[in-house]
């Protein structure tokens, strides 16, 4: 079973985390879930010849890293200094 360990809008957090757990050697499991702002660029882009998707924050993503549920408490104590 897996467990949610870490969940930002952060890339560059996202990625410190992700190799914080790499160094530990613990296994983890990743997923990034878009906001789905994709029509909106497109439609501006055929509407008006302009697009400012990406400009103002929309282009944000949820970063997420689950681990398995024995490993939670170590993981929890690896990445503790770098979130």
């Amino acid at each position: 079973m897996k467990k949610l360990l870490y969940q930002t809008n952060s890339l560059e957090k996202w990625l410190t985390v992700k190799k914080k757990l790499q160094d530990d050697g613990i296994e983890y499991f990743e997923k990034r879930k878009s906001n789905g702002k994709t029509g909106l660029f497109l439609l501006q882009l055929f509407t008006s010849s302009m697009a400012t998707y990406g400009m103002n924050g929309e282009h944000e993503s949820d970063y997420i890293i689950y681990v398995k549920e024995e490993d939670f408490e170590r993981a929890k104590k690896s990445i503790i200094k770098e979130i």
